[in-house]
């Protein structure tokens, strides 16, 4: 049985400041009392031992005292339509053996469109779904049917991103993987 553990939410008070690095899960459990805004979980695709979180971020730019602007993450409260978040799923082995293939499996959130091309994971093949994560595809061989004619799928259809590793997760090592995606306008009815 996978141990999957779930963020569902951040805020910035709980946050400490800017976004620097894996934190202790001490700072995520403060962050999940102090939820204000809720994330899809991220999936370990029956991966044992695979521990995961979600943060949802936007970068803010910081005059810094040499003249150049620094790039901070800092937690999501409210987002507006167009605006872009990154999103980033952080993982470790919590295990005492090796995962042979590891697979983190996002959904994306809720009227959320993924962006394309900033889906990264060091190490990592990078695939999407259209049909709720129940196949996977490269981008450009993702296909739906649309009056009868299949044609290549668009950002807004994409419903799932899996990152496979292709090195195994030795025990204790960790990861992360990261996608952006900008607010979509409310719809009256889903895209389907």
């Amino acid at each position: 049985m996978a141990r999957i553990y779930t963020f569902r939410g951040i805020d910035g008070a709980c946050a400490g400041g800017p976004s620097r690095g894996i934190r202790g899960r001490g700072f995520w459990i403060r962050c999940l009392i102090c939820a204000v805004f809720a994330l899809p979980p991220c999936l370990a695709a029956e991966t044992p031992n695979l521990f995961q979180l979600l943060r949802a971020e936007k970068q803010i730019e910081v005059p810094g005292e040499d003249g150049w602007n620094e790039p901070y993450l800092l937690p999501v409260r409210e987002i507006a339509v167009g605006e872009e978040v990154i999103y980033t799923v952080e993982f470790a082995n919590d295990g005492g053996t090796e995962i042979a293939q590891p697979v983190v499996i996002c959904p994306l959130p809720d009227f959320m469109v993924y962006v394309p091309g900033s889906a990264i994971g060091p190490g990592a093949r990078v695939t999407f779904s259209v049909d709720g994560g129940s196949s996977f595809a490269e981008a450009s061989e993702l296909m739906v049917s649309v009056d009868g004619e299949f044609e290549t799928a668009a950002v807004e259809r994409y419903t799932h991103i899996r990152w496979t590793l292709d090195r195994p997760l030795a025990p204790g090592a960790r990861g992360f993987a990261r996608f952006r995606a900008r607010r979509a306008p409310l719809r009256a009815e889903p895209i389907s």
